[in-house]
This record gives structure tokens, C-alpha cells and sequence, in this order.
């Protein structure tokens, strides 16, 4: 079973646009081990490991819990990122499992 939320480890941002951002994949490999193992064998549902975030409405926060108001993230920033595991429908007839931001921790930034 995939949790509602899961809780990445400490990851690097990559890129940052209007609909999310993605991360150094390396870093999210037990995230993706955990949700692959919940997925049957026999489902035609996917998983990119492209460490790509959808999302543009989320919180961010010190590791001290503050909310940091005015804060973006950007390349090289050092971030925690929860998240829910969503289902998409594609085009193709196919089923993608979609990671939607909920917050972010700022670790480090830039």
C-alpha cells in the first residue's frame, strides 16, 4: 500500500517552473523502491524516476517548522519534499502515478 503522504530525504533541486519542480533522482531511490513495491506486478499503472514534482501551490519551511513567507526554491537549493502519490490518466490509455507537492523543508539554499 502507498501512503497518502510520503516524506523525501534531503534532495537537490534541479529546475524549477510554473507547474513544479524536479530533483537530483538519485536522491528520492528509496521513495521510488517504496511506491514500486506496492504497485502489482500485473498493473498497468507507471512510474517515471524522473524526480519531476507537480505542483505550484505549496508551502515552505525552515527545519525549524517557520514558515517562510516570501521564500521561492531555486537550482542547488537543498530541500525535504512531502508529497501525495497521485494517479493521471494519459492520453494513451496508460495510468502514471504523479508525485504532487504538498511543502517543502528549505535544508540550504543557494
Amino acid at each position: 500500500m502507498i501512503p497518502p503522504v510520503m516524506v523525501s530525504g534531503v534532495v537537490i533541486v534541479k529546475s524549477v517552473s510554473s507547474s513544479g519542480f524536479s530533483v537530483d533522482p538519485s536522491g528520492l531511490s528509496d521513495v521510488f523502491d517504496s511506491i514500486s513495491s506496492a504497485i502489482p506486478a500485473d498493473s498497468d499503472v507507471g512510474l517515471s524516476r524522473s524526480g519531476q514534482f507537480s505542483g505550484n501551490s505549496y508551502s515552505i519551511y525552515s527545519p525549524k517548522l517557520q514558515l517562510l513567507r516570501d521564500a521561492v526554491i531555486q537550482p542547488g537549493d537543498s530541500i525535504r519534499v512531502r508529497f501525495r502519490v497521485e494517479i493521471a490518466n494519459i492520453c494513451t490509455g496508460e495510468h502514471r502515478l504523479l508525485l504532487k507537492v504538498t511543502d517543502v523543508m528549505l535544508m540550504h539554499g543557494t
